[in-house]
Formats: structure tokens, C-alpha cells, sequence
């Protein structure tokens, strides 16, 4: 979410926060360049945190191995909300944005309707995992042990210490606590089919 509260739509410059975003923005560049001076029709897209299963990126690694082994933990993402989208929404956008030539030469974020507020991330998390009852025991353990940890007050100063690395994973990353307007998306008519957390987390349970 921007400083005036609003959630960041596609007129906002683009903004890298580490390496992985850095690579992002100049992949854009390179598409307005060669689509520029070959006249070559392009659509530019701005994913935010993707989910599904088998989730392969390195925070998606982390994350799906974390769950198995470590506590999670918010650091600095209490009380703040994030975007989010089901990988499978990302394809079928993509695929509808191409069907129509007025979407050519714009810039779209992809961004499920409602962000999540990260608490309300963390209990639907831990619905998700009920799901799938005995075969995640461990990770519903946890799971439980870290919204326990969250709400007591010095124990996230405590368990962020050295001495507490391995035993914790910070769910937490740069720009983890922004939001993203899809209205430009859903102005063309497209309608996201996973736009429930619960629905998009559950996904990649199953999918690990």
C-alpha cells in the first residue's frame, strides 16, 4: 500500500526493492524497447506474490521447506495486508489480456481482488493444513506454535536472536507488506477464479 493509503495501481513507477524486483523492472524496459523500435505488439504484466502448487521460486522453496521444519514468523508484517494471486490466474489473464488488441502496449498488475491482512493469512493457513488432517500433523503443530509465539509479547526479540536462526523462518520479505489494485485488470472483464486465500493456500499444501 502506497503512503496515501491507496493500493499501488500501474501509474506508479516501478520500484525494485532487491535483486529479484531489479531484474523484473529492467525485463520491462527491454520489452517497451524492442516492442518500440520493432512495432512489435506487447502487454506487460506485474504479478504480485504468486502461489500454487510446486511453487518453485527461491522464497517458494524456503517457504514450503520452512513449513516442514521451522517456526513461521511475521517480523515486520503484523497488522499490514498483501497481495496475492493463484498461478493459475496469472496464466488465464495472460491468455484473456491477449485476445483483445486494446490491451496491447499497457501495463496490467495481477493481484487477486482483496489483499489479506497477514493474521488472517496465518489462521487460514492453519485451516488449509486441517484439510488434510493426519498427513500434516507436524506442520499443523507448528503452525499452532507459531501464532502462539506471534502474540506473546518479547518472544519475536527472543526467537530472532542468533542463537534462534535455525529454528525459524521470517515469512516476511521487501515488499511483502505492499498492496496491488487490480481494477484495470478486472475492467477488461476478466474474473479471477482463486481469489480465496484459503482455496490458493490449500493448493500448494497439496501440492508440496
Amino acid at each position: 500500500m502506497s503512503k496515501n493509503g491507496k493500493q499501488i495501481t500501474e501509474d506508479r513507477p516501478g520500484k525494485a526493492l532487491e535483486p529479484y524486483g531489479k531484474s523484473k523492472l529492467e525485463g520491462e524496459k527491454i520489452v517497451q524497447e524492442i516492442s518500440n523500435n520493432k512495432k512489435i505488439h506487447s502487454i506487460i504484466i506485474r504479478p504480485v506474490a504468486v502461489f500454487g502448487p510446486g511453487e518453485h521460486t527461491p522464497f517458494g522453496k524456503e517457504l514450503r521447506n520452512a513449513v516442514f521444519s521451522k517456526l513461521l514468523l511475521a517480523g515486520g508484517f503484523q497488522n499490514k495486508k498483501f497481495s496475492f494471486v493463484h498461478v493459475q490466474d496469472v496464466v488465464n489473464a495472460v491468455i484473456h489480456l491477449m485476445q483483445n488488441e486494446s490491451n496491447y502496449g499497457q501495463i496490467f498488475n495481477i493481484a487477486a481482488e482483496q489483499p489479506i491482512k497477514y493474521d488472517e493469512a496465518f489462521r487460514t493457513y492453519l485451516r488449509a493444513l486441517n484439510r488434510f488432517g493426519f498427513e500434516n500433523m507436524k506442520m499443523q503443530l507448528l503452525g499452532k506454535l507459531s501464532l502462539i509465539a506471534e502474540n506473546i509479547p518479547g518472544i519475536i526479540r527472543l526467537l530472532n536472536s542468533k542463537s534462534f536462526k535455525p529454528f525459524v523462518f521470517k515469512v516476511w520479505r521487501p515488499g511483502f507488506d505492499m498492496t496491488y489494485s487490480s481494477k484495470k485488470l478486472l475492467a477488461t472483464s476478466y474474473q479471477f477464479k482463486l481469489s480465496n486465500f484459503e482455496d490458493v493456500i490449500s493448493s500448494c499444501i497439496h501440492g508440496s
